[in-house]
């Protein structure tokens, strides 16, 4: 929440953009655990639970998505059980030790990571949104934001975009695009036809 004067305004989280992981990808990219890899490179993932439903559909990664993906499994994840968390309770200092792989990383881990992430993008000079209707860095949820405003510029449709997040209705999908730059937003497009 932020405070003007009289006002109480609710901060949405910032977005994280596919173009931003894309270059992340150029950044940082130079086991079964319900992932399959496809004979096309594809990377399907069987989700057990979602944010908002108990038995959620599999998504897919294709292309750069997908291979980032196995690098990471390829580099950090050869050495677990098949009780362990892909992505698992880290250490300060980014050790995965026997003892902490059956526990699932901290949501404060993830934010910690996407803080990461937005400061590298930002000292490289690709544009991070900032305006006073979003918080300063990233987030673990930046990338919902930002997969529904991708989807939206797409042109994905309002069931396409529900689908995309998982959600029962239209609501949580007209507050993410609340959050776009006003010559994108939804009246102005409308116009334009």
């Amino acid at each position: 929440m932020k405070i003007t004067g009289s006002q109480v305004i609710e901060l949405q989280v910032k977005p994280f953009r596919k173009h931003q992981l894309t270059h992340l990808m150029d950044v940082w990219g130079k086991s079964e655990k319900h992932l399959k890899f496809l004979e096309n490179g594809d990377l399907n993932i069987e989700r057990v639970t979602s944010k908002t439903t108990i038995s959620p559909e599999p998504k897919r990664l294709t292309g750069r998505f997908s291979s980032i993906v196995k690098c990471y499994l390829d580099t950090y994840c050869t050495c677990l059980d098949d009780e362990d968390f892909v992505f698992c309770w880290l250490t300060v200092k980014g050790s995965r030790p026997a003892g902490y792989r059956q526990t699932p990383m901290s949501g404060m881990t993830i934010d910690r990571i996407y803080q990461r992430a937005h400061e590298v993008l930002l000292e490289s000079g690709d544009i991070v949104i900032s305006g006073d209707g979003h918080r300063d860095v990233w987030s673990g949820h930046s990338s919902r934001v930002g997969a529904l405003q991708d989807g939206y510029h797409a042109g994905l449709s309002l069931t396409q975009l529900i689908q995309l997040g998982d959600w029962k209705s239209n609501e949580m999908v007209l507050r993410y695009l609340r959050g776009l730059d006003n010559d994108k937003s939804p009246n102005v497009l409308l116009q334009k036809k």
